[in-house]
């Protein structure tokens, strides 16, 4: 083989190229996105794949040593670092001990029948076994059940490269005419077999990956118009898309849900007392009272200022006037810091439950009257639609004797 690359290998272009271009168009993510890290291990991983390919063009300016060692060892960097990526991506520990043990052994066994016992086909059948083994920890990272389907695409992609590793190379080694050798291996079946399959399952990875990461960040961006900043908690807007939901599939199936419509007391007083910063953390500690209170199915919301919405599917008034007295009773005795501590914040809340042709402004409407009768009844009380009696006594914002 000579310095200079010959015409059989011109065809080999094509795999590295692609390589690069998908390294080059993660790495413009990696800038733009959030999970950075994941996205920055797929573009070195490509980066690396498409380095392998040009050590493998241009084995003849290196050596045979040399190249061999740089061509299989940045082809298994670049699966660890494939498979590393995935591990960070779906929030993974990453397995750098069977990821080290594999390449250790696969780099140890190609040297041996480089250096001792030299053999093409065996150094061949070696780099392949061990890639395969690599992508072992990726397909057990992958998620493929309760997941967008183009997870599973991924998966399923990966699968097939895991099996091609071995079947391709078992068809075009054993069953070649004529045994592997440096001389005739840039011309080989199975070199040719392998940029085919390889150059295939890049591009249909990376493009997967691509859609994948596109889909997250169009939810990422849902998700961010439709939370309240400061308190972290869902805002009107994403509030009012899943409380009409939640009514039609109620309606639909004949149970019950139940709306709480609830505000701090005295929240001037407070802000006009305290400072606005003080105001602010009390809401962000009334949300998670709030939330602590719920159900893992309940949705809680900030729809602007000091109040608050809870929505309880598959719960009666009953359950909602429960669900409000513990957020209740919470959030009057929470001590918040840098608060004297004589003084304490009190809630109003209304509960309303769905009823037969019910719309979300006509649930909210009872419910925010029943609000209204609990501030009118003194606060600090809760109170369900249609009861004339509020369920609990006391003031707003007081200051506690410590004796009381």
């Amino acid at each position: 083989m000579g310095n200079a690359v010959n015409n059989d290998s011109i065809y080999q272009l094509l795999t590295p190229i692609v390589c690069f271009a998908f390294s080059t168009a993660f790495l413009v993510i990696f800038f733009y996105s959030k999970n950075k890290t994941s996205i920055g291990l797929f573009s070195l991983s490509y980066f690396f794949g498409g380095t392998s390919f040009v050590f493998s063009i241009f084995r003849g300016n290196f050596g045979e040593v040399f190249s061999s060692i740089a061509i299989n060892a940045s082809y298994l960097l670049t699966l660890c670092l494939m498979t590393a990526a995935f591990a960070v991506h779906f929030s993974k520990k990453i397995p750098y001990k069977n990821l080290l043990l594999i390449s250790l052994v696969t780099m140890g066994l190609m040297a041996w029948f480089l250096l001792v016992d030299y053999s093409v086909t065996m150094r061949t059948t070696v780099m392949n076994f061990g890639a395969g083994l690599l992508l072992l920890p990726a397909l057990a990272i992958i998620p493929r059940k309760n997941c967008p389907t183009i997870y599973k695409a991924i998966f399923w992609l990966m699968v097939a490269s895991f099996v091609q590793f071995y079947i391709r190379t078992f068809l075009t080694v054993y069953f070649a005419s004529a045994p592997l050798t440096m001389q005739n291996f840039s011309s080989s079946v199975y070199l040719i077999a392998f940029n085919f399959s390889i150059t295939l399952a890049s591009i249909g990875i990376a493009l997967s990956l691509c859609i994948a990461i596109g889909m997250e960040e169009i939810t990422d961006m849902q998700r961010l118009s439709e939370t309240d900043p400061l308190s972290g908690l869902v805002n009107r807007r994403g509030f009012e898309q899943e409380v009409t939901r939640q009514i039609e599939l109620s309606l639909a199936r004949k149970v019950p849900l139940s709306l709480i419509v609830c505000d701090i007391d005295h929240f001037k007083r407070v802000n006009d007392t305290f400072g606005h910063d003080m105001g602010d953390r009390i809401i962000k500690g009334f949300g998670k009272i709030i939330k602590g209170s719920c159900r893992r199915t309940d949705m809680v919301a900030r729809i602007g200022g000091e109040e608050f919405c809870i929505l309880l599917p598959v719960a009666t008034k009953e359950m909602g006037l429960m669900v409000a007295n513990s957020a209740r009773e919470a959030f009057s005795k929470h001590q918040f810091r840098n608060i004297p501590n004589d003084t304490f914040f009190t809630a109003s809340f209304g509960i309303a439950q769905i009823q037969a042709d019910d719309t979300y402004e006509h649930l909210f409407k009872r419910a925010d009257a029943a609000l209204y009768e609990a501030k009118q009844s003194g606060r600090n009380r809760c109170v369900v639609h249609g009861d004339i009696k509020p369920k609990t006594t006391s003031i707003g914002l007081r200051a506690r004797a410590t004796n009381s």
